[in-house]
């Protein structure tokens, strides 16, 4: 039976930045200048980690527990997955934190029905003395009793249609009557 759960996500993202060629550009540019003599050129730059925080988001998702919930956020967001920006620079999801929280349930009539049958089928082996086979005997009795409600009300419903059928048709016929000894 599945139930919804919040799954809050909180992430950084990471990148390495190197600025390929930049060393070259600039070389071209002071060189260019008038009147340069005994250029020479030792820039270097090294790559730099660059670690942006704040990633987070939230969302609602069904699901078998809160195990199962986590599961399927990471299935598609994890440590490790990489999103490409609008510059081209490749950032990679790290410190991936997940926070799931139930949310509270509130079943059908049907999902209660189904959950007290399964709660039922799990534990009237018990013994009825105590304990949850005493619950189980209980949920038995009143799921038993809906049945045998539930079978009534669709008799009632059923005689209730005939019964509506057969007035407009008496009724009819008072119009049909009416209409017919009218001077």
């Amino acid at each position: 039976m599945a139930t919804k759960y919040r799954v809050s996500v909180s992430f950084d993202l990471v990148t390495e930045i190197e600025p390929e060629g930049i060393d070259t550009r600039i070389d071209s540019a002071v060189q260019d200048l008038d009147n340069v003599e005994d250029f020479e050129s030792s820039t270097y730059f090294s790559t730099q980690t660059v670690t942006c925080d704040g990633g987070d988001f939230a969302l609602t998702i069904e699901a078998s527990d809160e195990s199962h919930a986590e599961e399927l956020v990471r299935n598609v967001f994890d440590d490790g997955n990489e999103f490409e920006d609008y510059n081209g620079f490749t950032w990679v999801v790290e410190s991936v934190s997940f926070d799931v929280e139930a949310l509270e349930w509130e079943p059908t009539v049907g999902e209660a029905i189904e959950v007290l049958k399964d709660f039922v089928n799990s534990h009237i082996h018990e013994g009825t003395e105590e304990g949850q086979g005493r619950v189980a005997k209980a949920a038995q009795v009143v799921l038993d009793d809906h049945t045998r409600l539930s079978e009534r009300v669709t008799s009632l419903e059923a005689r209730l249609d005939e019964c509506t059928h057969r007035i407009d048709g008496l009724v009819k016929e008072v119009a049909d009557l009416r209409t017919s000894t009218t001077p």
